[in-house]
């Protein structure tokens, strides 16, 4: 049984009030010896106990029309998720609530979002456990955060929406830390998320470590998923990639921003056309795109509103199904030349890369091959790029080439010479192979949304698939594609499966793996369609550790210790927190565009089925948020036969009274 307004039920100790009146009457009277009612008490003797019952069934009757009539008012339910959730709950629930940018996407009758619908199945399910002390949720600093009853959360700002993305893999691993803290009781995790590939990663190797922890935690946890699919109204969304300020060949100065555009079309075909706006030193400026696909870049250039150095920009397009990707920003200062240091044992390889890395004169790129064995620290002060082609290089080298990766700059190791195939910050190559005679490896497989191989700005794509390998150093440490955090993601694979480009994101900045070597006798990747833009792309990112303004992904920037307080500049929230918001922030003399993950922006999703199978043996539970709330609401209503009870010891109550009434003056 469940009720709908389960507060009412403290009012229960009313029930006694008919008890308390009956008690405080009794003390009302006293006993006075009277001649003349001898006769009476010889009368009432014949029925002492008659009129004893028939006192206690009065009081009775009170009692029990109090008790209905609370019972009413709470509007009890029988049926529906009392009896599908059972009559028992876990002694605490673990929340999981997903509040990334996609679970804001509107239904097709644009009256809820997927969290709002999460959340509304998330809190019928809690009412109709019995048992259930807490509900626990994780803080933005992974503390555990508890609530006595759901509605408290509902209230909360646990609950709100976010623009950072959702790690479930490194939520459930917390959620299991949390359970393993505690003794003795059982737990249910309740996830309530959509089946985004990019929150569930179901590449990563995590899955299989928490199912075998869930499995040996002795059925102390159970899971249950809750399915926010429903029919959902159609979505375009637009991210800025770069904004930057540069000179014209007239001598005027423009802000050149590139977008990138994700289209659904409404029951029309491509080419379609996507109106945007944009706003820039406080000056509103349109255009119209012409989207050729459902996802395609843009370059617009557009007049500088002032003569600053630097500035931001807020870009948007009209409002459709997710208001939160509608709308992006960027940043731009002043214009540093991008360097890189190329540290080779094979010279060719040197020369090949400082050539790709400066290939011009124009003082925007740098280029300098040094000899591994004498780099230093101080080499690494002004370097956006280093590209290693050697071995394991010494503690101190290495220590430095560490703390430059971490403050945001880039690190492109190449296979070395040495036959152990060791190189700086945990890339490990395998032995040297050669390819089958008559059959260099290919490159069918590459990543084109982002990093050092993703398309141009026109859409085309580079030529990575004509590219041929006859000999290679295969990266020892597999990833899988799409994975984010201290794991090889595979940006590019052979024909055979085996990787040509690994990333591992470390600290603010990115650690690369290249299987084989831009010379000749081992590939073709020397074509400088392909070795210049990924080169040059390695070394624009790591050019922003050196700048104060910036573009990063919600959830990953922190001002520096001692900085001062980040002040918003734009966004969509009336409060926004750099940590939880996208937007515009300044700190001190730094201006960051924090934007939401570039993964949200991906519609793929898993099966309810595959996000079942990635627990393996344990018990979990999917239900959809539409089939929760319907079964919330198909239960019997009480109440009205509650009353009508309560009415029936009303009346029975005034039958034994004006019954004891007509029989006494009888």
């Amino acid at each position: 049984m469940m009720f709908a307004q389960p507060g009412i039920l403290w009012a229960l100790p009313a029930v006694a009030v008919p008890l308390i009146i009956h008690l405080l009457n009794r003390l009302r009277y006293r006993p006075v010896r009277w001649a003349a009612t001898m006769f009476i008490a010889e009368a009432s003797r014949s029925f002492p106990r008659r009129a004893r019952w028939r006192h206690y069934l009065i009081l009775a009757a009170r009692m029990l029309a109090v008790l209905l009539l609370i019972l009413a008012m709470s509007r009890p339910r029988a049926g529906g998720l009392a009896s599908r959730f059972g009559a028992s709950g876990p002694d605490a629930v673990i929340l999981l609530l997903d509040r990334s940018p996609s679970m804001e996407r509107l239904d097709a009758g644009m009256e809820s979002t997927r969290r709002q619908r999460a959340m509304r199945a998330v809190s019928s399910a809690a009412r109709a456990l019995r048992g259930t002390r807490r509900f626990i949720v994780p803080d933005q600093a992974g503390r555990p955060v508890e609530f006595a009853d759901i509605s408290a959360f509902e209230r909360s700002s646990f609950a709100a929406a976010t623009d950072a993305g959702f790690n479930l893999p490194g939520m459930l691993r917390w959620a299991l830390d949390a359970v393993s803290r505690e003794r003795g009781e059982n737990f249910e995790i309740w996830i309530a998320s959509d089946f985004q590939t990019a929150s569930w990663r179901p590449d990563s190797p995590d899955w299989t470590i928490l199912a075998g922890r869930m499995a040996g935690m002795s059925g102390r946890v159970r899971v249950m998923i809750f399915d926010t699919g429903a029919e959902e109204a159609p979505n375009s969304s637009v991210r800025v990639l770069e904004a930057g300020r540069r000179r014209r060949f007239d001598g005027a100065t423009e802000v050149s921003a590139l977008l990138e555009i994700r289209a659904e079309p409404t029951g029309a075909d491509y080419p379609m056309t996507m109106p945007v706006t944009a706003t820039m030193g406080g000056v509103r400026l349109q255009t119209t795109f012409e989207l050729a696909g459902a996802v395609s870049r843009h370059r617009w250039n557009l007049e500088a509103p002032d003569s600053a150095a630097s500035g931001w920009i807020r870009v948007e397009i009209p409002p459709d199904g997710n208001a939160r990707d509608n709308v992006s920003w960027g940043v731009w200062g002043p214009e540093r030349a991008m360097r890189t240091l190329v540290a080779a044992e094979d010279r060719v390889f040197g020369r090949t890369v400082a050539k790709a890395a400066a290939p011009d004169e124009s003082g925007r790129w740098a280029a300098e091959v040094r000899d591994p064995r004498n780099i230093g620290a101080s080499d690494l002060s002004e370097v956006s790029l280093v590209v290693w082609q050697a071995g394991r290089p010494e503690a101190a080298v290495e220590a430095a080439l560490e703390s430059f990766v971490r403050q945001g700059g880039v690190l492109l190791g190449f296979p070395p010479s040495g036959a152990d195939g060791e190189g700086p910050l945990g890339i490990r190559w395998k032995q040297e192979e050669e390819c089958p005679a008559s059959h260099p490896w290919t490159v069918p497989v590459w990543e084109e949304n982002e990093g050092p191989l993703a398309k141009a700005e026109s859409g085309r794509s580079l030529p990575v698939g004509r590219v041929l390998t006859r000999k290679r150093r295969a990266i020892a440490a597999a990833g899988s594609t799409g994975m984010r955090g201290d794991a090889w993601s595979v940006f590019a694979a052979f024909d055979d499966g085996q990787a040509l480009l690994e990333r591992r994101i470390l600290g603010a900045g990115s650690v690369w793996a290249c299987a084989s070597l831009p010379v000749a006798g081992w590939s073709d990747l020397a074509d400088g369609r392909v070795i210049v833009p990924m080169i040059q792309r390695l070394a624009r990112g790591g050019s922003l550790r050196m700048s104060r303004h910036r573009m990063v992904e919600c959830g990953t920037w922190k001002p520096e210790p001692g900085s001062p307080a980040p002040a918003a500049r734009d966004s969509l929230e009336k409060n926004p927190d750099p940590v939880l918001h996208a937007g515009v922030y300044e700190t001190g003399d730094a201006t960051v565009a924090v934007v939401r993950p570039a993964a949200e922006d991906d519609p793929s999703a898993i099966s309810a089925e595959e996000a079942r199978s990635l627990l393996g043996d344990v018990p979990v539970r999917v239900a959809r948020a539409d089939s929760v709330l319907k079964a919330d609401s198909s239960g019997t209503e009480l109440w009205p036969m509650l009353v009508a009870l309560a009415l029936a010891a009303m009346v029975a109550e005034s039958w034994l009274v004006n019954g004891s009434a007509g029989n006494r003056l009888k």
